[in-house]
């Protein structure tokens, strides 16, 4: 070791500054060299860890069916949820009766020229949408031509379609209920449901 260290001592200024420069950047080398092993080579596997997403409770589980909302164009709108009645009273099922109360009148001259089509899950019936004789706003559609059994807590979804003058539509999805014992309605059997739905009835 001293042989070097009297060399080093006999070298002049310049010598000196060369052979530290050289020092100095074999000793950077070694450090890259320590660093570039501590990195991944590119094409090897990364681990599921790092590349994991983090995904929402919702997005997770599976998504549960949920009626759709109320859909509407033009000025026609349900100032209620519709009613759709089933006599299910015995082992014969009626066919459904759907009752509306709207915002607005249908265009129409009579009650039964209603320019304008209720259905219950896209099917109407063989009569025409049915205004009453001294009730606004509110209307029958007896859905006879559904093809598939309609029951009581089944959920289906009524649309309006108006084509008279202004257009419209609107649809909203409801559970079926039960028909009232005819019985309770002396005053006419879609009394109740009319009621229900906040139309004003004419004095008897």
């Amino acid at each position: 070791m001293r042989a070097p260290l009297i060399c080093l001592r006999r070298m002049n200024t310049r010598s000196r500054l060369a052979v530290s420069v050289v020092v100095i950047l074999a000793t950077l080398a070694a450090c890259g060299d320590q660093g570039e092993s501590k990195q991944p080579k590119s094409g090897s596997p990364v681990s599921a860890a790092s590349t994991s997403v983090a995904t929402t409770p919702a997005e997770g589980a599976s998504a549960r069916r949920v009626p759709p909302r109320p859909r509407r164009t033009g000025p026609y709108r349900f100032v209620r949820p519709p009613l759709v009645i089933v006599d299910q009273d015995g082992p014969t099922i009626g066919a459904p009766h759907a009752y509306i109360r709207l915002n607005r009148s249908l265009p129409g001259s009579s009650i039964n020229r209603v320019k304008a089509t209720v259905t219950v899950n896209g099917y109407a019936g063989g009569a025409r949408t049915t205004s009453f004789s001294g009730v606004s706003r509110c209307y029958e559609q007896i859905a006879d031509l559904v093809p598939e059994t309609v029951m009581v807590g089944d959920n289906v979804r009524v649309a309006l379609s108006v084509t008279g003058r202004p257009r419209g539509t609107a649809s909203v999805t409801v559970t079926v209920k039960g028909a009232v014992p005819s019985t309770a309605t002396d005053d006419g059997y879609q009394a109740p449901y009319l009621r229900a739905l906040g139309c004003r009835l004419p004095e008897p």
